[in-house]
């Protein structure tokens, strides 16, 4: 009847027709939860597993890092090489008072004929888990224990991964 007479167009008609529908939402969802009886922890184990950024986030740290990507020319000499330009730019950007001086003398660093890369990344767990709310992945693992170990604004030494050689900041805890 409201329809035919076109009542359900106007935005109280609509808002309190949507309450309604929303209300018989919960109730069928009460009820159902109550047939079904409480949650068993395995439940809760897998539903905090797939909600983990919505109830259980756990620590986390933002970094900006600097690396010199591993070359494709896996020599000794070349490995060895490329461990000296990573530790030339330890030396470089260690003492940077900010993450943006990090960054700049990063960009600016001898890179020996490697590629160095300045970035900042998204704040991660201690098992490197990326926690942005619509990120998925994971960091290294040597990477993210490595990040783990600073106090916020301190700097790593050089920490290997299997991308190359990183010299990692802390932004925030």
């Amino acid at each position: 009847y409201a329809s035919s007479r076109k009542l359900d167009r106007s935005p109280e008609v609509r808002r309190a027709l949507d309450a309604a529908r929303a209300r018989q939402v919960v109730r069928g969802l009460r009820a159902r939860a109550i047939a079904e009886g409480p949650v068993n922890d395995a439940e809760l184990a897998e539903l905090t597993r797939l909600h983990w950024k919505d109830v259980a986030l756990p620590e986390r740290v933002r970094v900006v890092h600097a690396i010199v990507l591993r070359p494709k020319d896996a020599s000794p000499d070349a490995l060895t090489r490329a461990r000296r330009v990573a530790e030339a730019l330890h030396d470089r950007v260690a003492a940077e008072p900010t993450v943006e001086a990090f960054e700049n003398a990063a960009k600016t660093a001898e890179k020996g004929g490697f590629e160095l890369r300045p970035e900042r990344l998204p704040p991660f767990a201690a098992d490197g888990r990326i926690v942005e709310r619509d990120a998925d992945g994971s960091m290294d693992a040597t990477f993210a224990t490595a990040a783990f170990a600073l106090a916020p604004l301190a700097t790593s030494g050089v920490v290997e991964t299997s991308f190359g050689w990183h010299v990692i900041r802390v932004i925030e805890r």
